[in-house]
């Protein structure tokens, strides 16, 4: 508001001063302003931004309009419109981040006793995708912009299967795109088969982990299995067929359409180093029919 007052008394002085004096004097104030606003939009958002002030900045540059040559104006009205535009794009991502946090805080929400209970089906420790070896800076680019688009559509492949020889960077890529879902609060969950783990190659906890994790980020599923984990044919010695019905076929004809919400993801790695790969494999393509609100990324070896 001091800005636009001091304009107004340099309106009204014009006649008692060199107009090129004043000029400059306006231009170096504009450069201020700029640099001031420069420094304020990349600190901040947007969203401190109050009407009143909005009206002043515009009655400022009014001001400057009448006092400043057209070619001076230009350039300085270029450099305001760009920060303008800077500002609302800062807006535009500011909302779908508000909302995006207000979702994680909700989904996430478990009461103690229905955590305690989901405990029950705790993954192994080391199936996570982080601390995995992830793709280096600039390289994957392909494969990787192809996944960011496929997990982002809505498209009838309902699974991305990832072949390669051994050692090609299958895991970097699985670890680089689960980092990357887990940052927009898509990814479900992950498991790492591997070989040499008791825990990792067995099918059992891969059911075990899926189940856990999905429901931990699902609220429809997560009720559904709250009611099976207590099923008194679940115990730790229960079969591979009997657990997959208990913790995740049934829980997900109760829920296949009880969510509008974009699609999870789940990533499973390297497949082919578990155990009954072909009976899994078959599993997997149920569950993504069973539910159309859930993807999968799965790799593997060229053989499997």
């Amino acid at each position: 508001m001091q800005c636009v007052q001091d304009l107004e008394f340099d309106r009204e002085a014009r006649e008692a001063f060199d107009s090129s004096r004043v000029r400059q004097t306006l231009d170096e104030i504009m450069d201020s302003v700029i640099q001031a606003l420069k420094l304020i939009s990349s600190s901040y958002s947007d969203s401190w931004l109050s009407k009143s002030l909005k009206r002043s900045l515009i009655q400022f540059f009014k001001c400057l309009s009448e006092l400043m040559p057209s070619q001076i104006l230009r350039s300085r009205a270029n450099d305001a419109t760009t920060l303008a535009n800077d500002l609302q794009k800062k807006r535009e991502r500011l909302i779908p981040a508000f909302l995006l946090e207000i979702r994680r805080n909700v989904t996430h929400q478990i009461n103690e006793g229905d955590e305690q209970r989901l405990r029950r089906l705790l993954s192994p420790s080391d199936s996570q995708y982080r601390g995995k070896a992830s793709c280096f800076a600039g390289t994957r680019i392909h494969i990787l912009s192809v996944l960011d688009s496929w997990t982002a559509s809505h498209t009838s492949s309902r699974i991305f299967w990832l072949y390669g020889v051994a050692g090609c960077g299958k895991s970097a890529v699985a670890a680089s795109i689960s980092a990357k879902l887990d940052k927009t609060d898509s990814l479900a969950g992950t498991f790492f088969c591997d070989r040499s783990s008791v825990q990792r190659r067995n099918p059992s906890r891969l059911v075990d982990t899926l189940a856990f994790y999905v429901a931990r980020v699902q609220p429809h599923f997560r009720e559904a299995l709250l009611k099976s984990i207590d099923h008194p044919d679940l115990t730790v010695n229960t079969d591979f067929a009997t657990k997959f019905d208990l913790l995740v076929r049934d829980p997900l004809k109760k829920t296949s359409n009880g969510s509008t919400r974009s699609p999870l993801i789940f990533v499973i790695d390297a497949l082919d180093e578990c155990e009954d790969v072909s009976r899994v494999s078959q599993l997997l393509v149920e569950i993504v029919k069973l539910a159309p609100w859930l993807k999968l990324v799965v790799t593997s070896r060229e053989s499997d």
